[in-house]
C-alpha cells in the first residue's frame, strides 16, 4: 500500500516544499524516477493520487479547482452586487440568474397562495443581453446601418431614409420608431432597445459578431414567451407554471415586491424553491425509478408500440376534447401534428436554424475553428472556442475586464464540457422521472462506453427516443423552458420540436433532427431524434450492417434501395392504412415509390421490427430492447441491456475499432485515469522527458524546436510515446497540473508551460462517475476494453448490481461544477488575484 512503499518524510519532506497544499496533494510516486519503468507504475501513481484526493477531507474546497457542490448560488442582503444590479437595470442590460430565479420562484409562491399558477415573463430577465449595451445611451443603430456596418451581404439595397417597414419582409428588422408601435413593442423600455429589432435570424450570411447581435436583438424584441416553465426539484419532481408576456421584473413590480418584503435577506433560489412546498409539486406516476425498483435486474422492455406513431390513436383523448377547452400547449401540438400529416415532403422546409456565417472565416488574425453548425441562431452568444480572449465572451454578472498578462486559465474545453454536462444531466433527469424513454446515441453513446461522460471535444450531445415517446415529449415540453434544480446550477434550457414530426423518412435530408434542447445562455444544444417504423428502404451496405439481426430469408426478398442517399424521395412519407403509419399522403398519390414497393417495405419493417431515425440509422427491436439502468453525465438513463446489442449499434455506426481507439483527432485516452487528454500535453510530456514523441510529429529532430513550435498535435502521433512510457507521461502531467493549482516551485518545470487541461482537476471531478461506470461495466461486461483492476476504488461503490443500481437511482449532481462557480473563480484567478472559495453559501451535495 501507499503508506508502506512511500513515506512522506522520506520523499516529500526531503524536498523544499513551501506550499502545505502541495504537500497535501502530491503523490510521492511522481517524483520517484526509479518507479517509472515498473510494470505497475502507472497504477501505483493513480492509486496514490486517488488516496491523496479522496481520503483526506482537507482536500475538498482547498482550491477553487477542487470544489464540490455549488458555492456562488446566492447573494446576501447588503452585498455590493445587489446595488450594482439594481442600478444598472435602469439604464442597461445586466443578468444575474440568482436574482431572476429567486424573484420568479417567490412570485410563484404568491400565485399559489392566491390559487393561481401563471406568472409574468420577459426574456430580459432570463438571458444575458449585455452585448447590446454598446448600442445604448445615444449609440443606437437603425436596421439599415446595422446591416451595412456588420458586412451582411444583402441581395437588395436599403435606404436609411425610408421607414424600416418598407424592408421588414426581407430584412426581418424594424427600427425602434416602428417597433414600438407593435404588440411586442408595448412591453419594452425604449432606452433599452439597440435601435434595430430583429424578428428572426438574418438569412444572409455574415461574420459571427453580426449573428450575436442578431440573436440578442431577437430575444429582446421578438422571442415568443415559453408555453410552460418547469422548475426542477429533487428526485424528478418539478413545479410547472404557465408564463404570459409582460414587461421585465424591474418594471412590473416583481423585483420591488421581493426586495421590499420584511423578511428579505438576499437572493437564494434554493431557499425560495424549498418554500414552494409539496402541494403544487408534480411527480409522474410513470417515473422509471418507481418502475425499475419493481424489477429484479433493473431492466425494462420498451413496448413495441412505442416505435409506431399513430397520432389519432395515441392522442385520441386530445382529439375528442372540445378544442377550445384544450391547454395552449395541447392546441399547438395538435396543430403541428395536423400540419405535419398534411404537408408534402417536398414542401417541408428546414426547421432548425443554426448560426450561418461566412466560411472560412478569420477573427483577430487567426482562423475560426467553428462554422456555427453547433449553435442555435436564436440564443447564440459567440463561439466557445474563441473564449475568453474574444471581445464577445460571456462572463460572470459583475466581471470587470482587465488586460491579461499571461495565457488564461479559462479555456474553451472547460466551458464546453460544463455546458453540455449540465444540459444533458438536466434533460435526462427530467425525462427519466417523467417516464419517457430517452437514451444517449451516436457520439454520446460512444463516449458513455468509455467513461459515462461526454467526450471533451464534442460540440453537442445526441439522444434518441422511440417515436411515440418523442411525440409525448413534444406535447409536454415543446416551446417550454426547463430550469435546472438550483442546487446543481443555474441552467435554463429551451425545447423546440420540429413541425414535421409524423414524417419518419429522410426525405430532403434537411430535417433529420426531430427536436432540440437548447442552452439559452450559449445556443449550444442536444439533438433529439425519434426511432420508428417507416417505408424508407435500406441500401445494401445498410442491410449488411444488420447481419445477424435480420433473418436471411428477409434479406433475400428485400427491395434494396440502389441509392445511398435518398434525398428528395418520399418513401418515409408513405404508408398503408393497414399499419396506420403517418406522415403520408394516400398510396395513390405516391410519386417516388410505387404502391407495391412501399407496402412491401413497410410490411417487412413492421413484421421484423426494423426501425430507423430520419438520418438513415437502422436498428432492430432486439438491438434496442430490453434496456437497463445506467448513468450519463451523472443522470439516470438507459442503454441496451446486452453487450451484443450495444456493441453492434456502435460498430455499425462507427467501426469495431471505435471501441478500442485510444486516439481521436487532437485527443488521447489515458486508460489508468479513464480520461481523454489533449495530445499537446502528451507531446510536451514526451519532449521534456527526452522521449521522442514520434517521427510523424514534426520532421525536425530538434526537440527544443518541436517543444516551442508544435501546436495541434494529433493524438495518433503521440500514442506510441505514451504507451511506451505511461507512468512517466502521466506523472509529468500530474506535476504540471499540481503546479498550476499550488504554485509549488518543486513541481515547476523550467518550461513553465500551462497544460491544456488540468488532469488533477478533471480527475477530481470525474472520478466518482468513472468509479461507478467501471464497477457497472465489470458487472455486465467482463471483457470491457477499459477495465483497470489494479486501480483501487476509493469511493467504495457497491459491487453487487442491485446495490449499485439503487445508488444510481438517487439524485446526483453533474460531474462538472456549475458555470457560475467556474466563471466566478477563473476570472479572479486570471487577473492574478487570490481566489477565496466561499463555503458560507455552499450547497453541499
Amino acid at each position: 500500500m501507499y503508506g508502506e512503499q512511500y513515506s512522506s518524510s522520506n520523499i516529500l519532506r526531503s524536498l523544499p516544499f513551501r506550499s502545505p497544499l502541495a504537500l497535501l496533494l502530491t503523490p510521492p510516486e511522481i517524483l520517484d524516477q526509479s518507479l517509472m519503468h515498473k510494470s505497475n507504475a502507472a497504477e501505483s501513481v493513480i492509486n496514490s493520487l486517488s488516496q491523496k484526493l479522496f481520503e483526506q477531507k482537507e482536500v475538498e474546497n482547498s482550491s477553487w479547482k477542487l470544489t464540490t457542490g455549488f458555492h456562488n448560488n446566492r447573494l446576501t442582503e447588503g452585498s455590493d452586487e445587489i446595488s450594482v444590479y439594481t442600478k444598472k437595470r435602469q439604464t442597461e442590460h445586466i443578468y444575474d440568474p440568482r436574482i431572476t430565479m429567486a424573484v420568479y420562484l417567490h412570485h410563484l409562491q404568491e400565485q399559489h397562495s392566491s390559487g393561481q399558477s401563471s406568472i409574468p415573463f420577459s426574456w430580459e430577465d432570463w438571458v444575458d443581453l449585455s452585448y447590446l449595451n454598446r448600442f445604448l445611451n445615444g449609440k443606437s443603430r437603425s436596421c439599415a446601418s446595422f446591416l451595412t456596418d456588420y458586412e451582411i451581404s444583402l441581395k437588395y439595397e436599403m435606404n436609411d431614409s425610408l421607414p424600416s417597414t418598407e424592408y421588414a419582409n426581407r430584412s426581418f428588422c424594424l427600427d425602434n420608431i416602428d417597433y414600438l408601435k407593435t404588440h411586442n413593442g408595448k412591453y419594452k423600455d425604449e432606452k433599452l432597445l439597440p435601435g434595430f429589432n430583429f424578428m428572426q435570424r438574418i438569412n444572409e450570411k455574415s461574420n459571427f459578431i453580426g449573428k450575436i447581435f442578431n440573436a440578442k436583438s431577437f430575444i429582446l424584441s421578438y422571442a415568443p414567451t415559453p408555453s410552460l416553465i418547469y422548475f426542477l426539484n429533487e428526485n424528478g419532481t418539478y413545479y410547472k407554471t404557465k408564463p404570459y408576456q409582460a414587461t421585465s421584473m424591474m418594471q412590473n413590480g416583481l423585483f420591488e415586491s421581493f426586495t421590499d418584503k420584511s423578511t428579505f435577506n438576499g437572493f437564494n433560489p434554493v431557499e425560495e424553491l424549498g418554500k414552494l412546498g409539496d402541494k403544487y409539486l408534480t411527480h409522474n406516476e410513470n417515473d422509471f425509478a418507481i418502475q425499475l425498483l419493481k424489477t429484479k435486474n433493473f431492466q425494462l422492455n420498451i413496448p413495441e408500440g412505442n416505435f409506431y406513431l399513430d397520432t389519432d390513436e395515441h392522442f385520441a383523448d386530445l382529439y375528442n376534447k372540445d378544442f377550445s377547452l384544450l391547454e395552449d400547449n395541447e392546441k399547438r401540438f395538435l396543430e403541428s401534428v395536423n400540419y405535419s400529416k398534411a404537408a408534402d415532403a417536398e414542401d417541408v422546409k428546414k426547421y432548425f436554424k443554426e448560426v450561418n456565417i461566412l466560411w472560412p472565416a478569420s477573427y483577430n488574425a487567426h482562423k475560426l475553428k467553428e462554422n456555427g453548425g453547433h449553435y442555435d441562431a436564436r440564443f447564440f452568444s459567440g463561439f466557445v472556442t474563441e473564449m475568453p480572449l474574444s471581445d464577445f465572451t460571456f462572463h460572470s454578472p459583475y466581471y470587470t475586464p482587465e488586460e491579461l498578462d499571461r495565457k488564461p486559465l479559462d479555456n474553451p474545453t472547460s466551458r464546453r464540457t460544463i455546458i453540455l454536462s449540465h444540459l444533458l444531466h438536466t434533460l435526462l433527469t427530467a425525462t427519466f422521472h417523467d417516464g419517457l424513454y430517452m437514451f444517449p446515441a451516436h457520439g454520446s453513446l460512444l463516449s458513455w462506453y468509455f467513461t459515462s461522460m461526454s467526450f471533451p471535444y464534442d460540440g453537442d450531445g445526441d439522444v434518441q427516443m422511440p417515436v411515440t415517446d418523442l411525440a409525448e415529449f413534444c406535447l409536454r415540453y415543446n416551446n417550454s423552458l426547463i430550469v435546472q434544480n438550483p442546487k446543481y446550477g443555474m441552467g435554463k434550457y429551451y425545447i423546440d420540436c420540429t413541425s414535421s414530426l409524423t414524417h419518419r423518412g429522410k426525405e430532403t435530408g434537411t430535417n433529420n433532427i426531430d427536436a432540440r434542447v437548447i442552452d439559452v445562455d450559449t445556443g449550444m444544444f442536444v439533438d433529439v431524434t425519434g426511432i420508428g417504423v417507416s417505408a424508407d428502404r435500406l441500401t445494401a451496405p445498410g442491410m449488411n450492417k444488420l447481419d445477424g439481426w435480420i433473418p436471411k430469408q428477409v434479406k433475400s426478398k428485400y427491395p434494396l434501395s440502389k441509392v445511398d442517399s435518398r434525398r428528395g424521395r418520399r418513401q418515409g412519407a408513405l404508408a398503408s392504412n393497414k399499419f396506420k403509419h403517418e406522415g403520408v399522403k394516400s398510396i395513390q398519390k405516391a410519386e417516388a415509390e410505387d404502391k407495391e414497393t412501399v407496402n412491401k417495405v413497410l410490411k417487412i419493417h413492421s413484421e421484423n421490427r426494423i426501425y430507423n431515425c430520419r438520418n438513415d440509422h437502422y436498428y432492430t427491436y432486439e438491438q434496442l430492447s430490453p434496456v437497463r439502468l445506467s448513468l450519463f453525465e451523472g443522470a439516470p438513463t438507459f442503454v441496451p441491456a446486452s453487450k451484443k446489442s450495444l456493441t453492434s449499434i456502435l460498430e455499425q455506426e462507427y467501426s469495431p475499432l471505435s471501441l478500442r481507439r485510444v486516439a481521436w483527432d487532437d485527443w488521447v485516452f489515458l486508460k489508468p485515469l479513464k480520461m481523454w487528454v489533449h495530445a499537446d500535453d502528451v507531446h510536451w510530456a514526451c519532449v521534456v522527458n527526452n522521449l521522442q514523441p514520434t517521427t510523424a510529429v514534426g520532421k525536425s529532430k530538434n526537440k527544443r524546436k518541436a517543444k516551442g513550435n508544435k501546436k495541434n498535435v494529433k493524438g495518433v502521433n503521440v500514442v506510441g510515446c505514451y504507451i511506451g512510457n505511461e507512468a512517466t507521461i502521466i506523472s509529468e502531467m500530474i506535476k504540471s497540473s499540481l503546479y498550476e493549482i499550488t504554485s509549488e516551485e518543486v513541481l515547476k518545470h523550467r518550461d513553465e508551460r500551462r497544460p491544456s487541461m488540468n488532469i488533477v482537476e478533471e480527475f477530481y471531478h470525474d472520478n466518482l462517475y468513472n468509479s461507478v461506470h467501471s464497477t457497472e461495466m465489470a458487472i455486465y461486461y467482463s471483457d470491457w476494453e477499459w477495465k483497470s483492476p489494479s486501480i483501487h476504488d476509493y469511493h467504495g461503490m457497491p459491487t453487487k448490481w442491485k446495490d449499485l443500481a439503487q445508488w444510481m437511482l438517487r439524485d446526483h449532481p453533474p460531474p462538472r461544477i456549475p458555470m457560475l462557480d467556474y466563471l466566478s473563480y477563473v476570472e479572479v484567478a486570471d487577473q492574478g488575484k487570490e481566489v477565496v472559495v466561499s463555503t458560507s453559501n455552499y450547497t453541499g451535495i
